[in-house]
């Protein structure tokens, strides 16, 4: 009988991983078919020292650096930074991707909104992400998906039970003072979506894709909520 030959490991590169990225991490290093690198500006106690690459800037000569060193077939950024900063950094990680011998696979740093009919929203996002997916649609040679998911279930879970650090006055829930917020009226539609429900579409880019662009939307807001975003927002106790 002939041995059956190995397969050999995909090697993913994680760019900014914070508390969605430890997310994708964990799931990603437990499968037997990755290696998983991470890519930071500093030192990362929570994983092996053996997979953080540090990149001081994220400069395009440092990522791709790393992509080469690693060859590394996937790049997810999770990266979030201010508004002003976005459109550079990710421009360096699909320069590097391009640049690269073996990383033609790119998914940006998205995960919020509904890019199809409010690619506008939420408000930061026509600073940055917009700009860049612009950049994107006009790149040729590396596949890239967008993924957007509005709001994570964690946001409704008391801070132990979730990786996902809560914000204050950003997130629906505060458990803190036991108050949410309501966005538009409170009549309308509010999606939410776990976090393994995101990881699974990470996994159907990683494994399925065969497209050139593509955007994957997890969520869809209902319309009128998203016009009244910015107009209402009500705190009531539960």
């Amino acid at each position: 009988m002939e041995k059956q030959e190995k397969q050999e490991k995909q090697t993913i590169a994680l760019a900014g991983v914070g508390d969605f990225g430890r997310y994708i991490y964990e799931v990603l290093d437990a499968d037997d078919r990755y290696n998983v690198v991470i890519l930071s500006r500093q030192s990362k106690p929570l994983y092996p020292p053996s997979a953080v690459h540090i990149t001081p800037s994220y400069s395009e000569e440092s990522v791709y650096s790393i992509l080469q060193s690693t060859r590394a077939t996937t790049l997810i950024s999770t990266i979030q930074c201010p508004d002003s900063a976005f459109v550079t950094i990710h421009q360096n990680l699909l320069n590097a991707c391009l640049r690269s011998t073996h990383c033609k696979r790119f998914i940006p740093s998205e995960y919020g909104g509904d890019i199809e009919r409010f690619p506008h929203l939420p408000g930061g996002y026509a600073r940055s992400r917009l700009p860049f997916r612009d950049i994107l649609a006009q790149s040729h040679g590396v596949e890239w998906t967008l993924l957007n998911l509005g709001w994570f279930m964690d946001y409704f879970l008391p801070q132990a039970m979730s990786y996902i650090h809560h914000v204050p006055g950003e997130f629906p829930v505060q458990w803190e003072s036991w108050r949410y917020t309501v966005r538009g009226t409170g009549e309308e539609p509010q999606n939410t979506a776990l976090w393994v429900d995101m990881i699974a579409r990470v996994y159907e880019d990683l494994v399925h894709c065969a497209h050139q662009v593509n955007s994957l939307n997890a969520n869809h807001w209902d319309s009128e909520i998203t016009q009244q975003l910015s107009e209402s927002e009500t705190d009531s106790s539960f």
